[in-house]
């Protein structure tokens, strides 16, 4: 009976050993894809702080648009005005291409 219960035992152990193992590859697969999803994430904000720059709008780090300058690459209209507090309040963006 003795020699039967400590092949039990060596077993249970096997089984707790192959489960752990289990168990790591698992956490490392959540860590990878935890990883990715940030990197995508990033990549994302990049992407949209460069929209957001190409359409003369100045953004924090969180992505809110927190001021306004004059795009170099996009083709645009300002208002003008006397009053120079009134001059370049509006942007009116067009479009590439040819504008009747």
């Amino acid at each position: 009976k003795h020699h039967r219960l400590k092949s039990t035992s060596s077993q249970s152990s096997e089984d707790a050993l192959e489960r752990l193992k289990e168990n790591q590859k698992l956490m490392d697969s959540l860590c990878m894809s935890y990883a990715e999803k940030l990197k995508n994430t990033e990549k994302i904000m990049a992407e949209r702080e460069a929209a957001f720059h190409e359409l003369g709008l100045y953004s924090k780090n969180d992505g809110n648009a927190v001021g306004i300058f004059i795009p170099k690459n996009s083709p645009h209209l300002v208002n003008l005005n006397e009053d120079p507090l009134m001059s370049e309040c509006l942007m009116y963006f067009i479009k590439n291409g040819i504008t009747r």
